[in-house]
């Protein structure tokens, strides 16, 4: 037997007769077929169901489980071959966070508005980035200058490198 009802509520809990904790929800069937489940996810995922959303379950012997949520309340559109995985608001009417997996194989965190530097990255500094800090070097090129005429060549105009060191927790978007 299939139940499809709206979520009422999610907690993480011990269901009485499950092997141990896990994604409970509570859902108002149809036909007044209410009744307290475990949210069966893939291995590795774990969601939090949003009140309101449309569960699918599957009664397996004495019990239901659920088997699929859908939150109609958030549009996430996908293309063909793309996969999106999101986060709303504890409503479950605003998203929070996404990141896109595209088909072309660019990973896009929270629209791609900024980006994530890795360890050995090339980075630079130009007076258009940095003036107070090319200014300081300018200065400092000029006071050497003074004490000693020609110590110090022409004040280059840029710098490069790496970035030397990494996070294991990477944070993009606005």
């Amino acid at each position: 037997m299939v139940s499809i009802g709206r979520v009422v509520k999610q907690v993480y809990e011990h269901l009485a007769g499950a092997a141990g904790k896990s994604v409970v929800i509570q859902i108002a069937g149809s036909a007044g077929n209410d009744h307290k489940e475990e949210e069966y996810q893939q291995h590795g995922i774990s969601a939090g169901t949003t009140p309101e959303s449309i569960a699918v379950a599957v009664r397996a012997g004495t019990k239901y489980v659920t088997i699929a949520t859908h939150n109609y309340r958030v549009e996430v559109p996908v293309d063909p071959g793309q996969l999106r995985l999101y986060s709303t608001n504890a409503a479950g009417d605003t998203l929070a966070a996404e990141i896109a997996l595209k088909p072309d194989g660019s990973i896009v965190i929270n629209g791609g508005g900024k980006g994530a530097a890795r360890t050995d990255d090339a980075v630079g500094s130009t007076t258009a980035e940095d003036a107070a800090f090319w200014t300081w070097v300018s200065t400092i090129s000029a006071a050497v200058n003074a004490l000693a005429s020609g110590s110090v060549p022409s004040v280059p105009t840029s710098l490069t490198g790496k970035i030397t060191g990494g996070s294991a927790t990477v944070e993009v978007g606005d």
